[in-house]
């Protein structure tokens, strides 16, 4: 395998530093809330006759290869083995996932052999760091592994000569697939490659779609208490506040309940009335320039707002220390009326426990609040990305047959049973004819673990508008929150997943990105709490701060960043 002094002396600091936090009992975890629970199957993709009976090859390698009569390729039963992380579900029944069942069918389907090598749960960026220093890496590294334990991402990765470049070999014969589903797209076109022209996405999971372009999750009040301040359903920051003030007249202890979750926060819930993102940066209504919403002039009145409600009563004074289940029953018992939340959450949380069983305390979507009726918002975080990269490695015998494989992922059956699982086991059927994933709890059988879906393989979710409406979000609020989000724009969002950095600005950003952080969210609660009182000079203060901290050099760095998304 080709090294050079960086990755010596990277993987060496990477590994000393993984190891101290598995001695510390740290370790990375993944959350799959906003991912959809499969989608329903159309038709299996395949190429066109011609192209099936052309024969695949790689004259580098001497591979070659055919497709079947169903379009799928027939890799000869190669061996190709997978660095990926494991479920902890699964760990008491596989050692590995080439015991699964959707695995064995993909293997038979593809005439493939596939090895895992699973890091021990807890350890993945220990035993990734290990693998990295190692003499041999695998043919293929899943499950954003470089992304998120390697330093300086894909792009040092390819300087360092660990990753195979098979920019030649996606075309229609090899991979229709992939060019179908992710790089005709226009929402992506620019995305499936990095700044050296490089396409680094082949496998990426595509989340949400031009129709179901919205983030699962929404604002929400009580309907009971609503109608009992004779009010209208609130549209402006103003309305809210009226709304609040009645709801807390009329014995409501605090009228909105947030929690240390953030919904309220990172989905830009009231801050989108003030054009900023409340965590982040964005990109400016000119489409063009990056900001950072923490460091901009309307920051000064979002927080105005939140700390004027809060000192009022209005908001619950303990939220950054309580979480979502808390804060339901919360509104459960009357002490609060609205929220902003997972609509995954609100589900188990409340619409099954509480309002199923009491429709009195039903809750009703309520728009994301503007500054003045008829403003437009562009700021909702969408779930429509691509995520969950999966790499080749330089070392592999069969890069062909790598890029074959991942194309398959595309496949309508093979995509749906990756999602699902296999029928009986992972899923029922709905009377929509959408698929209902089986919850894996204590009674779940072996024989059903070992047919349910893998997520890690997921590769499309939340795309189908009318399942969602019909089959996933579907209980109570749950639709009309859906439905507010997908109304709303979202060209605001910048999306770090556009974006490639240089050595050198990733090294920046991993230097001054997490105390920036960690100020910017010290201060957004102290302002909002009274604990730091919020005038014009505290928040000149607080930004001239944010300026040591090397704020305008980071902003320049995502500007350079997107001004070469851009120019792809």
């Amino acid at each position: 395998m080709k090294r050079n002094k960086c990755l010596v002396l990277f993987t060496t600091c990477l590994l000393s530093f993984c190891l101290l936090l598995v001695s510390c009992g740290g370790s990375p975890s993944e959350d799959s809330k906003d991912s959809n629970k499969g989608e329903k199957s159309t038709s299996a993709g395949s190429p066109p006759a011609s192209e099936k009976e052309d024969a695949l090859t790689y004259k580098k390698t001497g591979e070659s290869y055919t497709r079947d009569e169903q379009g799928y390729p027939q890799l000869k039963g190669v061996t190709l083995k997978i660095w990926m992380p494991i479920a902890k579900e699964y760990v008491d029944v596989v050692t590995t996932y080439a015991e699964m069942d959707v695995v064995k069918k993909w293997m038979e389907t593809c005439d493939v052999n596939l090895k895992f090598a699973h890091p021990p749960l807890g350890q993945e960026a220990a035993n990734f760091a290990v693998m990295i220093a190692g003499d041999e890496l695998p043919d293929m590294i899943f499950s954003n592994g470089i992304d998120d334990y390697y330093p300086g991402k894909s792009t040092m990765a390819y300087e360092d000569g660990l990753l195979f470049d098979y920019t030649k070999l996606v075309s229609k014969k090899n991979t229709p697939l992939f060019i179908k589903k992710v790089a005709d797209d226009p929402y992506f076109t620019r995305a499936i490659k990095d700044d050296e022209g490089r396409i680094n996405t082949l496998g990426v999971a595509v989340s949400g779609s031009e129709e179901s372009c919205t983030t699962m999750f929404g604002l929400m009040t009580r309907k009971d208490m609503l109608e009992a301040t004779g009010m209208d359903v609130p549209v402006t920051i103003d309305d809210w506040y009226q709304m609040l003030k009645a709801m807390k007249a009329n014995g409501v202890e605090y009228p909105l309940i947030i929690d240390g979750d953030n919904y309220w926060k990172t989905r830009n819930t009231f801050s989108n009335a003030y054009g900023i993102s409340a965590n982040d940066y964005y990109i400016k209504d000119d489409n063009k320039t990056i900001a950072y919403g923490p460091y901009e002039d309307a920051y000064y009145d979002y927080l105005s707002t939140m700390s004027k409600w809060y000192a009022e009563g209005l908001i619950n004074p303990d939220f950054m220390n309580q979480d979502q289940q808390q804060t339901w029953s919360m509104i459960a018992d009357g002490v609060g009326a609205c929220t902003v939340n997972h609509l995954y959450n609100y589900n188990p949380y409340y619409y099954m426990p509480v309002e199923s069983k009491d429709p009195s305390k039903a809750m009703v979507a309520v728009d994301f609040p503007v500054l003045k009726k008829g403003d437009t918002m562009r700021l909702m975080v969408t779930n429509r990305n691509i995520g969950n990269r999966k790499y080749i490695t330089v070392d592999t015998e069969y890069p062909l047959a790598c890029v074959l494989l991942l194309d398959s992922l595309y496949d309508d059956d093979l995509e749906f049973m990756f999602s699902n699982g296999i029928e009986g086991l992972g899923y029922t059927m709905s009377e929509n004819n959408y698929p209902v994933i089986n919850t894996i709890t204590a009674d779940t059988t072996d024989e059903e673990l070992l047919g349910s879906r893998i997520y890690p393989l997921e590769i499309e979710s939340d795309s189908d508008l009318d399942y969602l409406l019909t089959d996933t979000y579907c209980f109570g609020a749950q639709v009309g929150c859906v439905q507010f989000g997908v109304k709303q724009s979202y060209e605001g969002i910048l999306g770090e997943w556009r974006l490639n950095y240089t050595s050198e600005e990733s090294e920046t950003i991993s230097k001054y990105d997490t105390d920036l952080n960690t100020y910017r969210d010290e201060m957004m609660l102290k302002f909002i709490t009274g604990q730091e009182k919020l005038t014009e000079s505290s928040f000149d203060a607080y930004r001239k701060k944010m300026k040591d901290l090397k704020m305008e050099e980071l902003i320049a760095i995502r500007q350079a960043a997107y001004d070469r998304y851009l120019n792809r």
